[in-house]
């Protein structure tokens, strides 16, 4: 029996180097608001780097 949620890393700069925090946020906030369902940053491990995000399967792979 598998969880419909999941967590991953996220790294912006392989997206654009200009890609900023706020604009990663919008994404993923944009992403969740247009689905109805949880995606959310959860940590901030090494800032313009690397954040892991939390959510629902399906909205995890549409930020992927």
């Amino acid at each position: 029996n598998h969880s419909n949620y999941a967590i991953c890393a996220v790294n912006p700069g392989r997206v654009s180097k200009t890609l900023s925090n706020t604009a990663l946020r919008e994404v993923v906030d944009g992403i969740a608001d247009s689905m109805g369902t949880l995606l959310q940053i959860v940590n901030y491990n090494v800032e313009g780097q690397q954040y892991i995000c939390a959510g629902d399967l399906v909205a995890l792979q549409t930020l992927t």
